[in-house]
Order: structure tokens, then sequence, then C-alpha cells
């Protein structure tokens, strides 16, 4: 009869043991990276959108120049393909009540050196809201321009936006500038 475990059985035990720990370690290792990328990800997505959300805004409150005559819009877009360094939207907002010059204010959005801001005319200073772009497309769209491909922004309907990060993702937005 025998009692207890040879050396052979307890190194085989052992070694069973450590190549169980290493698979568990891997595993749990995994679920963390992908936890992670998963959270980056989600919040990389909030903010394109939060990004999206404001400039609709800044269009709307733009478009509701249109009735006083004040509306302004200028835009420069070149096309992602060709590796263009900036692209800028340049908007008029309602003159301003509490300023004492009752001079147009403006908001400027721009992509340059990867980064999207946002400037106010009023306030004199960029806020950087989004890094990592590749660039950032603009495209009016609307029946006049249809008819007429130099058509004026104050006929435009709205404006497709095309934002591409350094990862490849890409948010393209129609973005509504009706009255």
């Amino acid at each position: 009869m025998q009692r207890g475990l040879t050396l052979v059985e307890i190194l085989i035990a052992v070694l069973l043991s450590a190549i169980l720990a290493v698979i568990a370690w891997r595993g749990l290792d995994h679920v963390a990276r992908s936890s992670q990328q998963l959270v980056a990800s989600t919040d990389r997505s909030q903010r394109l959108n939060q990004v999206m959300s404001q400039l609709e805004l800044d269009l709307m409150e733009a478009a509701q120049l249109r009735q006083s005559g004040q509306f302004a819009l200028q835009m420069m877009s070149f096309p992602i393909a060709e590796g263009a360094e900036s692209s800028w939207l340049l908007l008029q907002r309602a003159m301003s009540e509490q300023l004492p010059t009752r001079a147009p204010r403006w908001v400027r959005w721009e992509v340059r050196d990867g980064v999207l801001t946002r400037s106010l005319s009023e306030l004199g200073q960029s806020q950087a809201l989004l890094s990592g772009l590749r660039g950032m497309e603009l495209r009016p769209i609307g029946l006049a321009l249809a008819q007429d491909p130099r058509s004026p922004p104050e006929r435009w309907s709205g404006l497709e936006v095309l934002i591409v990060m350094q990862n490849g993702q890409r948010l393209r937005r129609v973005l509504s500038m009706r009255d």
C-alpha cells in the first residue's frame, strides 16, 4: 500500500496548476483590455455627437438671421482624400444686446493639424472640441443647389458634414438650416 504522493505526481500537479493560471490570466487581461477599448470608443462617439449637436445649433441660429437679411455663412472645405490641413466654416450669429458695439458676432469651426476648434468672435478665443481628426468635409445641400450649384448660402437647406478620425472612423451627418 502506497502512502502520499510521489515527487513526479506533485510536479505534474504544479505544472497543470501553472498552465491553468496562465490561461486564466490571459482571459482576464483580454476582458480588461476590451473594457478599456469599449469605454474609449463610447467616449469618442459621445464627443462626436456633442460636437455635431453644437454645430447644428450654430447653423440653426445663423439660419434664423435669414428673415432679417443678416444671414452670412462662409465655408472652405477640402476633400479629405487630398490630405488637406484645414477646413473651416464661419457663421454669423445674432447681434448681442450686452455688447457695447452692436457688431456682428461670428462663430468659426475649423480643423487644423487634426484638431477641431470652435471660436466665438466676442470671446476672442478658441475651444478645442475634438482631436485625432484626419479631416472634415462640408457640402451644402438643398433644392436650390440642384438648379444652380453656385447658389448662395441663403438658399441652402442644410449642410452635410463628414468627420473622419485618424483611426478611420467616419461620422456623416446632414444638418438642417431651416428657420
